[in-house]
């Protein structure tokens, strides 16, 4: 996980506990793929880029997301849990669920993304809004 994720991870674990819903960090050697947090109600990985690609027909990649990482929320969705990816991209976020994540992820433009998310905040995350969305499903 780069430092920037340390910083994310540690800004969403301050908020989970906030609103009581007991988050773990989690590094697991012994499972690779497994997601950064754990709640109450399910997993999140999170993510960042730095930037949007210049041109909209563009997929926005993201080198870190792991092969590993798509197969644990695919496998995780498929068996009936909840998980998510938190993505960071410039100042912009965005939520979707894993099982979507791990299918389209690096693949899709900013315009499918922003479409297919289930909360999208930009130039500044809505914590209300995000434990909304993680509650809501």
């Amino acid at each position: 996980m780069s430092s920037a994720e340390s910083h994310i991870r540690h800004r969403i674990v301050v908020l989970l506990k906030r609103h009581r819903l007991d988050p773990v960090s989690v590094e697991n050697p012994v499972h690779p793929g497994t997601p950064d947090l754990n709640y109450l109600h399910g997993w999140i990985e999170l993510k960042q880029v730095a930037r949007w690609p210049s041109r909209g027909s563009t997929p926005l990649r993201v080198p870190t997301y792991t092969q590993q990482q798509r197969v644990w929320a695919k496998r995780r969705r498929q068996a009936g849990g909840l998980c998510y990816l938190l993505l960071r991209v410039a100042e912009d976020w965005l939520l979707f669920d894993g099982g979507w994540a791990s299918a389209h992820l690096g693949y899709a433009t900013a315009s499918e993304l922003i479409a297919a998310s289930l909360g999208y905040w930009p130039r500044r995350l809505n914590e209300e809004e995000l434990v909304t969305c993680l509650l809501a499903t």
